[in-house]
C-alpha cells in the first residue's frame, strides 16, 4: 500500500488488493489533455453531475420498484453506468406499447405520462406528470411488457439513464434482486 499522492491531500481513498499498474495524470497534464480532447470535458462535466446526484438516485431508486431489492453497493453500481441525456420539450422519451431502453431519473424539467386508447381517433389521456426525483420505466423493464404509456417532455429535460443492458448485468449479478424481481412479476 503506497500513497501514490505524496503529501497531497486527496479525497479519494483507494487501495489495491492485488499488484496493480497506475497512471497517474496531474492535474496540469489532466486539465491539458481535457483541454486537447473535445468530448472529454462533456463526459467529465456529465459525470460530475451524476456523482453530485447519486444521494438523490439513490433515495428516488429506493422508492422505486425496480430496485427496491438492490443492496446500497448495487444501487451506488448503477449509478456508476448511468449516463445523463436531455430531450427538447414535446420530444418523446418513451412510447407506449415499445420495449423497455432502460430506466430513468429526472434530474431537471418536467414530463407528461400519457396514454393511449384503442381507439386513435380519440387524443391519449394525461395520466400524470413526472418531476425531478422522479423514477420511471422501471416497470416495464421488470415485467418485459411493452411500455404501459407515452413518456412526452414537457419542458426541457436532463435525465440520467440506466438502460437494459447495464441493469441486466446486474440483475445477473444479484440473487436478492432476482427473488425480489420474480416476487413483484408472479
Amino acid at each position: 500500500e503506497r500513497n501514490v499522492l505524496g503529501d497531497a491531500p486527496s479525497t479519494v481513498g483507494a487501495r489495491a488488493l492485488t499488484p496493480a499498474r497506475l497512471l497517474f495524470l496531474s492535474r496540469q497534464r489532466f486539465a491539458a489533455l481535457a483541454a486537447q480532447i473535445p468530448l472529454l470535458r462533456p463526459a467529465l462535466e456529465d459525470l460530475e453531475t451524476l456523482r453530485s446526484l447519486e444521494p438523490d438516485v439513490l433515495a428516488a431508486m429506493r422508492r422505486s420498484a425496480l430496485a427496491r431489492h438492490f443492496s446500497p453497493r448495487t444501487l451506488a453500481e448503477l449509478c456508476d453506468v448511468a449516463e445523463l441525456i436531455t430531450f427538447a420539450p414535446e420530444e418523446p422519451v418513451l412510447r407506449q406499447g415499445e420495449g423497455a431502453p432502460g430506466f430513468f431519473f429526472v434530474v431537471s424539467g418536467e414530463l407528461k405520462v400519457t396514454v393511449r386508447g384503442d381507439d386513435d381517433a380519440r387524443p391519449a389521456a394525461l395520466v400524470d406528470t413526472l418531476h425531478p426525483g422522479d423514477v420511471f420505466g422501471d416497470v416495464a423493464l421488470i415485467t418485459g411488457a411493452p411500455q404501459p404509456s407515452t413518456v412526452t417532455a414537457w419542458s426541457r429535460v436532463s435525465l440520467a439513464r440506466v438502460r437494459v443492458d447495464a441493469y441486466r448485468r446486474m440483475l445477473e449479478a444479484s440473487q436478492t434482486h432476482r427473488r425480489g424481481v420474480r416476487t413483484l412479476t408472479t
